[in-house]
């Protein structure tokens, strides 16, 4: 009989570190089997297979207990229980003991413990089963939100992530860790959003724009400088916006205004989208897409980049504070140089927006679209040197010119974002 005493005493202090990590790799397996089978269950319009269909039927139940509103409904209880909680125990069973055999056969003359590792990992699964199943099919991934907060985590599954399987059942599988979702690219919802791009005449934007014109059901609209908006006027935006749930930042310039190309009118945009947006029927929190660029690490390498350079670093320190903020999701996307008005490069902008999608797909929040590997290192730079700065810190000193009328409500008006980012600089410097 198994005797926890027994197997503690019994071990040495690396023999009981073996037995740990096996166990828990173990219970990982174990649990990336079933989102494979979930994933397949989600799928079972595709398939003709009776058994996958199956599945689908007895998934269900699951989805009716808790559903796309975050509530529990009790009448479906007991199915949940009976069907769903009872495939997912026998899928991470089934998994971890194929992870078991894998450790005894890769072991390759090493004495593997016993069977304490399968024996542990087992153990959690039943005993997490029969809590589960004790609080009526609730358990720490299955929270009701009145707001879904922003899901902390990158690689983990907790309630905010699963929350959004229910909300979108075609993606977001993944119940300890992401693994399937990385594989599939489900982690991220574009049907049935409504974007919004700046800049889709550039390269960038126009390849990025027929990239998501091929995703099923977003709809997109783009919206154009000199005619819907101007670095003096962002009036012309409120009506598109009010009705976005995706922002996409694709426009800049490397010429004499690239400072509020690629900055003032990025803070602008952002300030306006998130002050006039109207709360939207799904409980999915809204995004921004902003298209830097790898010279925030490398700086200018020449001087007529050093204005283009200057404006993407100084806009990267309220990047941080959008990529920490709450109440939306902000994607940083950091891509190498592509060809395109600007200049000529080795990769086309068609690869630079299957690239980025790529990523986000993957639900990465940080989009590298490199082939130098500098996007790569940036990343340390953007997490743990950049300083974030909020607008309304930066425009503290800031005071409205007596008399003079802002051509926009956005904030504290447009006069006082350039005055912020102006300080802005003075910070960073």
């Amino acid at each position: 009989m198994f005797s926890a005493y027994n197997f503690f005493a019994d071990q040495s202090p690396w023999g009981l570190v073996c037995c740990l990590t096996l166990s828990a790799a173990h219970v990982v397996v174990g649990s990336v089997i079933f989102d494979l089978v979930h994933w397949a269950a989600h799928q079972s319009g595709r398939w003709s297979n009776p058994i996958l269909r199956g599945l689908a039927r007895m998934h269900v139940a699951h989805h009716q207990y808790f559903d796309q509103r975050l509530n529990f409904n009790s009448s479906y209880s007991s199915r949940n229980l009976l069907y769903h909680l009872q495939l997912e125990l026998l899928c991470q069973v089934a998994g971890s003991l194929v992870s078991w055999q894998l450790a005894r056969v890769m072991a390759l003359g090493i004495s593997p413990p016993a069977n304490q590792d399968i024996i542990l990992a087992l153990l959690f699964f039943v005993i997490r089963s029969g809590i589960v199943a004790w609080d009526e099919g609730r358990d720490s991934n299955h929270i009701s939100y009145n707001r879904l907060p922003k899901d902390p985590h990158s690689v983990m599954v907790g309630p905010e992530y699963h929350a959004l399987h229910h909300i979108d059942p075609r993606g977001y599988f993944g119940s300890m860790i992401r693994l399937v979702d990385w594989w599939f690219g489900t982690a991220v919802t574009l049907r049935g959003r409504r974007i919004t791009i700046t800049g889709a005449s550039g390269a960038f934007g126009q390849a990025l724009l027929k990239e998501l014109g091929q995703e099923r059901g977003p709809s997109i609209k783009t919206v154009h400088f000199g005619s819907d908006w101007t670095y003096d006027n962002y009036h012309g935006l409120e009506d598109t916006l009010q009705n976005t749930d995706i922002l996409v930042l694709a426009h800049g310039s490397k010429g004499p205004d690239a400072f509020k190309a690629n900055c003032e009118s990025a803070v602008a945009i952002i300030d306006t989208f998130m002050r006039v947006r109207k709360p939207p029927r799904s409980m999915l929190l809204p995004e921004v897409w902003y298209v830097g660029s790898e010279a925030e690490l490398h700086g200018a390498w020449t001087d007529d980049m050093r204005d283009y350079t200057d404006s993407k670093r100084a806009f990267v320190s309220f990047a941080r504070t959008y990529y920490e903020d709450e109440k939306f999701i902000y994607r940083h996307i950091v891509p190498a140089a592509f060809s395109s008005r600007m200049g000529p490069a080795i990769v086309s902008a068609s690869w630079a927006a299957k690239v980025c999608l790529w990523w986000i797909r993957r639900g990465a929040r940080y989009v590298p679209v490199t082939y130098t590997g500098m996007a790569l290192l940036n990343y340390f730079r953007f997490q743990y040197w950049v300083n974030p700065i909020k607008l309304s810190t930066a425009s503290a000193e800031c005071e409205q010119p007596s008399g003079a009328e802002l051509s926009t409500p956005s904030f504290s008006g447009v006069d006082k974002i350039r005055c912020a980012i102006n300080n802005s600089k003075s910070l960073l410097s």
